[in-house]
């Protein structure tokens, strides 16, 4: 089941709003993994949210993609 928790807002002439496609989620880390993360985003030329979204896309895709036997499925990638 799905549940709508957005509320209805007056329309904006003009203006479109997109669905909502994904989640928002939020999580906390010590101090020194979040010194490392913002290094490693400056290093990468990205910002640290979105390198730690990357690293939850990828770690996520990898499990998704393993089969029963260990072994990754090869259709599952961006």
């Amino acid at each position: 089941m799905v549940v709508n928790m957005r509320k209805k807002r007056k329309s904006i002439p003009g203006v479109v709003v997109p669905p909502l496609r994904t989640v928002q989620i939020g999580f906390r880390i010590c101090p020194a993994d979040s010194r490392l993360l913002l290094q490693l985003a400056r290093d990468a030329g990205v910002g640290h949210l979105t390198l730690a979204r990357l690293v939850v896309e990828k770690y996520l895709a990898d499990v998704r993609g393993k089969d029963a036997g260990g072994e990754k499925d090869k259709g599952v990638g961006r």
